[in-house]
């Protein structure tokens, strides 16, 4: 007798920001008609909840956003965002098991200010939901400052733990580091993963100088891959069902 050979043809699924712009997250799931999500998530708070559909072993690959880029009322060029990190893990996932899934957005420039620095990209969150743990975390790229001197390019999502330009650390957000104390500085620090995609970026800076700092990564899976600086755009998270 001869066994039979079945070929299994390796079962993707990938989620995106859904089109979802600014501070809050996406309102409805319509994106995902006609794919293999349809049906499959349900949003909370715009945190995307999914079901394991099979226990076996997954990969999880996930893409920080990319800062937005700035400029100033008048300029003729622009700095660059810093772009989002990638981070992959394998892991082996209970069918039933929930996953809660925070895609990061772009961030862009307020019209409305002479001055239009850009905001920081969104970090990309996988959790599972029973204990909040989280799989992977890809850090987003730092927001640029002005087109002006003494201001720089974002930097990119980190593939360590830590953010970068005084950012944070384990999970938690980053900090301002004022070099100019008796001078207020307009800028905001990212926020963490246990803070106010895994830690922080900081923000060091003066009256008339900035820099803004990439947030930190994380991963707890097998396989282990990590690049920074690759992701444009908005994040977004794949997940392959190996066996």
């Amino acid at each position: 007798m001869f066994a039979a050979v079945v070929n299994l043809k390796l079962q993707t699924f990938t989620f995106t920001s859904l089109g979802a712009k600014g501070p809050s997250g996406p309102p409805s799931v319509d994106g995902y008609k006609g794919t293999t999500l349809d049906g499959e998530v349900v949003l909370k708070n715009g945190i995307q909840h999914w079901v394991v559909p099979r226990t076996g072993s997954y990969t999880i690959e996930a893409f920080g956003a990319s800062g937005g880029n700035g400029t100033c009322l008048g300029c003729p060029g622009l700095k660059r965002g810093g772009l989002g990190a990638r981070i992959k893990g394998e892991f082996w996932l209970t069918e039933g098991n929930v996953l809660l899934i925070l895609v990061g957005q772009q961030g862009f420039w307020v019209d409305s200010f002479p001055d239009r620095p850009g905001g920081g990209g969104g970090g990309t969150f996988v959790t599972l939901a029973s204990a909040l743990t989280p799989l992977v975390v890809a850090g987003g790229g730092g927001g640029a400052g002005i087109d002006s001197p003494g201001y720089t390019d974002g930097d990119p999502g980190q593939t360590t733990t830590q953010g970068s330009r005084h950012g944070g650390n384990h999970g938690l957000g980053g900090s301002v580091r004022n070099t100019t104390p008796l001078k207020t500085i307009l800028g905001g620090s990212g926020a963490g993963f246990y803070g106010n995609g895994y830690s922080g970026g900081g923000i060091e800076g003066s009256e008339t100088t900035g820099s803004a700092g990439g947030g930190g990564s994380f991963n707890s899976g097998s396989a282990q891959e990590s690049e920074a600086d690759v992701n444009e755009g908005d994040g977004k998270v794949i997940i392959t069902m190996l066996s």
